[in-house]
């Protein structure tokens, strides 16, 4: 017994030193928080994402998105969605599951907006795929990058940069999540999951013929609520324990 208690210290010792205790999770889960929060502006805002951004030290990238606030995107077209500025409208009709076009819908587009899209028979289309070769040659200004799937990454791996939209609802295809019947995560802590809406990032289907138009539907922002961290942080350091007694009998 007294050998299973110092099996289970060192293990706990040894993983608080490779990702870091909770209470250091949680500063540093605190400390990118922050950084989202002080960097929201009207037309663009930063979400930092991936382990780092949730609190582990896994050696990983830092992985950061630029929300462009400048785009509105709708799940549906509607009476008055015609009227919102650089709006477009969710089209998932030719597209596999977490994926979907978007379909100009709008009045006026901006500038940058209008450059950055394409025409597709007699509509607009946001393309994704010029969406990501702006990114690079933006950042590509600063330092030396490559394309890494929707990320402009610089060649030591340190960061991913990509440009993300937000449509405000949750949208249908995730809405059976919803309704599952599960202990956890509370209906409270659904509801505020739900709330923040649905992010997309340009990338698509990989087989897909029309790859550069469409868009990956994402939860990131869900991914580093604190009542998943704490359940997720619990899980793997348990998952980690049990990987070690197996290993070890």
């Amino acid at each position: 017994m007294e050998t299973d208690k110092n099996i289970c210290r060192r293990l706990y010792n040894c993983l608080c030193e490779t990702i870091g205790s909770e209470e250091v999770v949680k500063a540093r889960r605190q400390f990118y928080a922050t950084v989202d929060y002080f960097t929201e502006k009207k037309h663009f805002s930063i979400v930092t994402s991936g382990s780092k951004a949730e609190g582990l030290q896994m050696k990983s990238d830092i992985d950061v998105m630029g929300l462009f606030r400048l785009v509105n995107v709708s799940e549906k077209r509607t009476d008055d969605s015609f009227l919102i500025p650089n709006n477009f409208v969710m089209d998932t009709d030719d597209c596999k599951p977490c994926f979907t076009q978007l379909k100009g819908n709008s009045c006026h587009y901006d500038a940058l907006v209008n450059w950055l899209s394409t025409p597709y028979g007699q509509e607009l289309r946001f393309e994704s795929g010029r969406i990501r070769h702006w990114i690079v040659s933006i950042f590509g200004l600063f330092r030396l990058v490559t394309l890494h799937g929707p990320c402009a990454s610089d060649m030591d791996k340190d960061v991913d940069i990509t440009v993300c939209l937000r449509c405000p609802v949750f949208i249908q295809q995730a809405q059976p999540w919803i309704k599952r019947d599960r202990i956890w995560p509370s209906p409270k802590l659904v509801s505020n999951i739900c709330s923040y809406g649905t992010l997309l990032v340009p990338i698509g289907s990989k087989d897909s013929p029309n790859e550069h138009l469409e868009w990956r539907m994402s939860f990131s922002v869900a991914e580093k609520t604190s009542d998943i961290f704490v359940y997720a942080y619990s899980t793997f350091m348990l998952c980690s324990f049990e990987t070690y007694v197996k290993t070890s009998h």
